[in-house]
């Protein structure tokens, strides 16, 4: 069995060093590449 731990990817929230909680931050730049890299 193989088992993928993935991370969601930067967040405006992680630049602000705030607790994300129910909030709803968008990624950043380097989010959305983060992202994209993973989905290939």
């Amino acid at each position: 069995m193989k088992l993928l731990i993935i991370r969601h990817g930067e967040s405006e929230a992680d630049l602000l060093d705030v607790h994300e909680g129910r909030a709803d931050y968008p990624l950043t730049e380097r989010g959305h590449r983060q992202a994209q890299a993973m989905a290939e």
